[in-house]
């Protein structure tokens, strides 16, 4: 495989825009409102995976969204909101917080990927989700009792 032929696609992309591109067009125009269209019997969402019940769902948000309505779009967007603001702190914070970057690539990831892909569901991604704020959580507790001795011999003797 060429040069050519692996960014022939970015290349269409940049030519004649993201809604002409067949794939994502498609799911623009016919997938997504198709999907819209046949979640209005569901008044609170479907309740279950939104793909049970629908036509083929393949974008994260949608999914949320027919799934339970806005309680469950608001829920993503905590998340999302949460891991920026954690991965911007940590990026323009403390050289310390490294773990802190670690979450604003995550974030970065799940805000685009969520467009076309549903990578929450992924036991692994709910899992590497979990580690990194319990790591951030650990680490900052770290720092904190770096500046307080007292901190730091009080937490020696709990553990003794």
């Amino acid at each position: 495989v060429g040069i050519e032929a692996a960014f022939s696609r970015f290349q269409r992309l940049a030519d004649v825009g993201l809604l002409a591109d067949p794939s994502f067009g498609s799911r623009v125009y016919r997938i997504w409102p198709a999907a819209i269209e046949a979640a209005r019997d569901y008044r609170f969402g479907t309740l279950i995976q939104a793909p049970r019940a629908l036509p083929l769902i393949d974008s994260g948000y949608l999914n949320y969204y027919l799934q339970g309505r806005w309680p469950f779009v608001a829920a993503v967007i905590i998340l999302l909101g949460g891991l920026w603001i954690t991965g911007l702190a940590a990026f323009f914070g403390r050289a310390a917080e490294r773990l802190g970057i670690l979450a604003l690539f995550l974030a970065v990831y799940l805000t685009a990927a969520l467009a076309i892909s549903n990578p929450l569901r992924s036991p692994l991604m709910a899992f590497f989700i979990i580690y990194v704020l319990w790591r951030l959580g650990l680490e900052r507790q770290v720092i904190e009792m770096r500046g307080q001795p007292e901190a730091r011999l009080r937490y020696i003797l709990q553990k003794a």
